[in-house]
């Protein structure tokens, strides 16, 4: 799970798992799809503001949960691809006047309704310690004699509660001269104190390296005697509570 601020919650192969004609409508009436993902991320956005104030802000004072702490969940990431696919045809009918772009245009905003609702009723994922997902890291390489092979590195950070953000996008590193990769962490995120580093196989399971969590400001070298079999990777921080209601239920 990422955070809602994270980056556009859908991508074009999710519009594509429930339109799959949808790149060529796009194509053919001049809709742009990238556009459109994040227009209906910035709607989704006042909405989920507007619920946020509804359950946490008292009197006039701004709400206690900001759209920073939301957590992206299947039923949010469903929200928003429908609403792209809505907003998309509502687009290429007004272009057109087609009826066919106009039945799918209200059949969208149909289900992109049913899933808010849905949405709302599940409860929005809130952390109350959140962390940006992590930078691709700056990875270059050192004199050693570390096995021939290409490597897959990401790195995560991590707060005070040991909860970990987002993972970064891999870097791969290749090793055919013996060299070994040194690792430098991205810019800090708010909320972190620590890193880790996880490596493994370009196309395999990668584990974390470092034994304890790394400081800001420090490097990790890969051992001349290669990777060590750590924790399995997480994606992402699990919910601290569930907002929905005018209750919040902690996760068990």
């Amino acid at each position: 799970m990422a955070l809602f601020n994270d980056q556009v919650i859908s991508t074009m192969e999710d519009l594509r798992a429930y339109e799959s004609s949808v790149l060529e409508m796009a194509s053919s009436e001049g809709v742009d799809l990238t556009v459109k993902l994040s227009v209906a991320q910035r709607e989704m956005a006042v909405e989920i503001e507007r619920f946020l104030v509804e359950q946490s802000a008292i009197d006039n004072q701004p709400p206690s949960v900001t759209l920073d702490q939301v957590v992206v969940s299947e039923a949010l990431r469903q929200w928003h691809t429908l609403l792209t696919l809505m907003l998309s045809y509502r687009d290429a009918f007004h272009n057109q006047l087609n009826d066919r772009y106009e039945s799918k245009w209200k059949e969208y905003q149909r289900q992109a309704g049913l899933k808010s609702t849905q949405l709302f009723a599940l409860g929005l994922g809130i952390l109350n310690n959140p962390l940006a997902g992590a930078d691709m890291p700056l990875v270059e390489s050192a004199p050693g004699a570390l096995a021939t092979g290409i490597y897959a590195i990401r790195v995560a950070w991590q707060n005070t509660a040991g909860q970990q953000g987002k993972p970064s996008e891999a870097v791969p590193f290749g090793t055919t001269d013996g060299s070994v990769p040194v690792v430098t962490p991205p810019p800090v995120v708010p909320n972190a104190t620590a890193w880790n580093v996880y490596a493994g196989p370009l196309d395999g399971v990668l584990t974390r390296q470092n034994e304890l969590p790394l400081t800001a400001g420090e490097k990790w070298t890969m051992p001349a005697a290669g990777l060590v079999v750590g924790t399995p990777l997480v994606e992402s921080q699990r919910p601290d509570l569930y907002l929905r209601q005018n209750r919040a239920f902690r996760r068990g």
